[in-house]
């Protein structure tokens, strides 16, 4: 510290954020492997992660309000679902049962890694081959379809992101949950 090695703890979480700070920590590294603490380290984590989740986040918003979509009067029949939304879905509930495994095996890291690859092919595989369904003017049942697939992934994400990253998660979820899905809880942490 008396040498200049140190950085305040307040400083980068005005600077950063807490989740990229817990995020960074998470899912770098194993926590019994040594590692140097940089700030640019968190920014590399904040910008791999939690700015392509927070994009994608921001796309769904977007459109979900041009279009006035509500979860809560919308709902497509599992057969009206394309096959990129039965896709995306498998990979969800593919993601949802790693986490939940490594968790409960106390791999922190592998859990991260999977959250991470899940994200990585929302953001590059889904949103990216499902714009046009969002951005067509006739509101059809793919189109309603596409919105309510990745509300299903966002709100979901945002469970399995809570002990990671519980700021963005409870946006997330305080956003599209509460008040749009029956029996939603007040707090994704409860």
């Amino acid at each position: 510290k008396s040498r200049g090695g140190y950085i305040e703890p307040i400083k980068i979480l005005e600077d950063q954020g807490g989740d990229a700070l817990r995020w960074s920590f998470l899912a770098n590294v194993g926590p019994w492997v040594p590692t140097r603490f940089t700030v640019d380290n968190i920014r590399e984590a904040q910008r791999r992660f939690l700015l392509t989740l927070r994009n994608v986040y921001q796309f769904f918003t977007i459109y979900a309000r041009i279009d006035n979509y509500d979860p809560a009067e919308i709902s497509v029949d599992r057969d009206n679902l394309s096959r990129l939304d039965m896709w995306i879905m498998a990979r969800l509930h593919r993601t949802t049962s790693e986490v939940t495994d490594r968790m409960e095996h106390y791999d922190v890291l592998g859990a991260a890694q999977s959250l991470e690859k899940f994200v990585d092919g929302l953001s590059n595989w889904y949103v990216r081959r499902s714009r046009e369904r969002f951005w067509r003017s006739e509101k059809d049942d793919d189109k309603w379809a596409a919105y309510q697939t990745l509300h299903t992934c966002l709100v979901e994400m945002s469970k399995l992101l809570a002990p990671f990253t519980p700021f963005v998660s409870e946006e997330i979820y305080q956003n599209l949950a509460v008040g749009h899905l029956g029996g939603a809880k007040e707090s994704v942490h409860l």
